[in-house]
């Protein structure tokens, strides 16, 4: 083959996959089997609410106060009436829209894919709200989250913001995917076991390799009221351990409010550069003991 014309099918190899990538992305979407582990039971999510603007309250509220229903969940004093529909690119939550100072919180969301429900860890207490949402995005970059909402005199406070899965494309490297099994252990002071597979699997030809697996395990501290890092075991990937430990440090600062489209929790929220890390970490090379053809 000519140097021209190898050029040229590198150059559409390159756009083939570049577009594959992109056109993957709505497939990404559909619920990870982890989601499934951390919202057992669905709430039904209808569309945006006679297509209002998502900024549109005036509109929107009454409308979300007529088909808002009770749901008994853990710091409330009384049930809150929820409200939970999706938008444009953003996941809507409206605790009691039939007060006027009630504000909603809109986390942003893609492909109307989130999961949303109630969620019984605490034996001898009512259940939390745990939803999953999009993390970072694009093309060959795609994460899916899990955000756990509790509430504290009936103000309601993040408990865990964890990866569920991401996958970083590298150009001229491989693809790589973080595969996360949450294990959850209901009871008065719950504990939550993660475990994290890191697999490398090139671009071209040749087997794929599990470059990193390791364990955390969270438990329940009553004293600070959140969960903490408990244990740490196998071999963990540097880099994303430090964005996720950032992310646990931080997220005590933080209220739901912060969670907004616009809220400064996705800026200070390190874990969605989880996977950042593969560019120049050499660590995650083909040489491994464990490989898959």
């Amino acid at each position: 083959m000519r140097a021209g014309q190898a050029g040229c099918h590198r150059a559409g190899l390159l756009i083939a996959t570049l577009l594959a990538a992109q056109l993957s992305l709505a497939a990404l979407e559909q619920p990870y089997p982890g989601e499934a582990r951390v919202v057992p039971q669905t709430l039904m999510l209808r569309a945006d609410l006679d297509d209002y603007d998502d900024h549109d309250d005036a509109l929107s509220r009454p409308l979300a106060a007529k088909e808002c229903q009770r749901l008994r969940l853990d710091g409330y004093a009384t049930e809150p009436c929820l409200s939970a529909y999706h938008g444009v690119q953003a996941l809507h939550l409206w605790f009691n829209p039939g007060k006027p100072y009630e504000r909603k919180l809109s986390i942003s969301s893609w492909y109307q894919s989130n999961r949303l429900g109630p969620l019984s860890l605490f034996r001898d207490r009512a259940p939390l709200l745990s939803l999953t949402t999009t993390g970072v995005r694009g093309t060959g970059v795609h994460q899916r989250l899990w955000l756990l909402l509790g509430a504290q005199q009936d103000q309601c406070r993040p408990l865990l913001l964890e990866t569920l899965s991401a996958h970083q494309w590298v150009l001229g490297d491989a693809d790589y995917q973080l595969n996360v099994t949450p294990h959850l252990y209901p009871a008065r002071a719950p504990h939550i076991v993660i475990d994290y597979q890191l697999r490398r699997v090139p671009n071209e030809e040749g087997p794929s390799h599990i470059t990193h697996r390791w364990r955390d395990t969270l438990r329940w501290q009553a004293r600070a009221q959140r969960f903490v890092l408990s244990a740490r075991s196998g071999r963990p990937f540097a880099s994303a351990v430090t964005e996720i430990d950032a992310t646990r440090s931080r997220l005590g600062e933080l209220g739901c409010d912060d969670f907004d489209i616009n809220g400064k929790a996705w800026e200070v929220a390190s874990i969605m550069s989880v996977l950042d890390g593969v560019f120049d970490d050499r660590s995650t090379s083909p040489v491994s003991t464990e490989s898959t053809p």
